[in-house]
């Protein structure tokens, strides 16, 4: 085989994996290949891939917690594909969560902020969004809701037309990474689970347009295992292997 076409074959291969593994992993499924044939895919990919910008909101305020964790696994796996990385720490960066009565006013006017423009245009810029946050009394923690209500405004991340709602950031495809303290099991018994996909992927992420590749929920965070870490760990490495290099 020539060399070009040695070069597609790989390319169709890369892409048909990855839409394999995303159409069963909106469904809580996942792949577990070999390390020899998940390493020869990545070794292709790193030939192959194009390099993309990526955007990682994060908001916890302990830089020892297991967010930052999953927060840096996510940096080492884009940088050793060269990808372009920002990351937008709220709690770093203090960022003001209160959307006011002036912030209200200007978003029906098109006007915003300044602090909340700069991350706009972050969001602008990025071919891919990922969002690490924990799960707090069954929802995002307050500085991330403010970045949502003050960031994603009408105008911005969606508008009516006609009536009709319209995400305007279609096209971005978007990771979640949340952990929680209870079992995925007592979730699923009570139907938190799906309350929490309902709430943050249809409420938000989608309703915004935004292309919903993978939401992690880690339970019992607060009862760590080595095996455990070594799982998401793994888990969050293939997801980034192998949907953005193809």
């Amino acid at each position: 085989m020539n060399p070009l076409k040695f070069f597609l074959h790989i390319r169709y291969c890369s892409a048909c994996l990855s839409s394999i593994f995303f159409c069963k992993s909106r469904f809580s499924f996942s792949y577990n290949f070999s390390s020899d044939a998940f390493s020869t895919f990545v070794a292709f990919n790193h030939l192959t891939h194009v390099q993309m910008k990526h955007l990682i909101v994060y908001a916890h305020p302990n830089a020892s917690s297991l967010n930052s964790y999953f927060k840096q696994v996510v940096v080492d796996s884009l940088q050793q594909a060269n990808h372009e990385i920002v990351i937008r720490d709220l709690y770093e960066l203090q960022f003001d969560p209160v959307l006011s009565l002036e912030d209200m006013n200007g978003q029906r006017r098109g006007q915003v902020a300044g602090n909340v423009r700069a991350e706009q245009e972050y969001i602008t810029w990025a071919d891919h969004l990922t969002f690490i946050y924990p799960i707090w009394w069954t929802g995002m923690p307050a500085i991330m809701k403010g970045y949502i209500d003050r960031v994603m405004s009408y105008g911005f991340a969606y508008r009516y037309d006609q009536g009709v709602q319209k995400g305007l950031l279609a096209g971005k495809p978007v990771v979640i990474i949340n952990s929680h303290g209870k079992s995925n099991a007592e979730y699923e018994t009570i139907g938190m689970d799906k309350a929490l996909v309902l709430t943050s992927d249809k409420g938000i992420y989608t309703y915004c347009g935004l292309d919903v590749r993978q939401h992690f929920f880690f339970d019992r965070a607060d009862r760590l295992t080595p095996e455990s870490i070594e799982q998401w760990t793994e888990q969050i490495r293939q997801v980034y292997a192998l949907a953005l290099y193809a």
